[in-house]
């Protein structure tokens, strides 16, 4: 059993998991967008684009809430904006 400090707090893995859930959604969603334009669906197209649009705004609100709960080390930030923009991969981890 991991130790309460040791493991990820609630609330942090919370965040993180819809952080990456929101930007996952994005590249499904981008998926859905190409298969509306070659049907020439317009309306659907717009429909996909607007959910698109949402998962943005909630991943960047996520990464937002993230980086205040990270708190600050030595006036500096613990996760910098490279790394904010960039998080977390595109890819799944292989293994859990």
């Amino acid at each position: 059993m991991i130790p309460k400090h040791e493991a990820l707090r609630d609330d942090l893995y919370d965040l993180v998991s819809v952080l990456y859930h929101a930007l996952q959604s994005q590249e499904t969603i981008g998926r859905y967008i190409q298969d509306a334009d070659e049907c020439s669906d317009a309306a659907l197209g717009q429909f996909f684009r607007e959910i698109r649009d949402e998962d943005v705004e909630r991943a960047d609100r996520a990464k937002v809430l993230l980086r205040e709960r990270l708190g600050r080390s030595g006036g500096k930030d613990i996760v910098d904006e490279t790394s904010m923009e960039s998080f977390p991969a595109s890819d799944a981890p292989g293994t859990y």
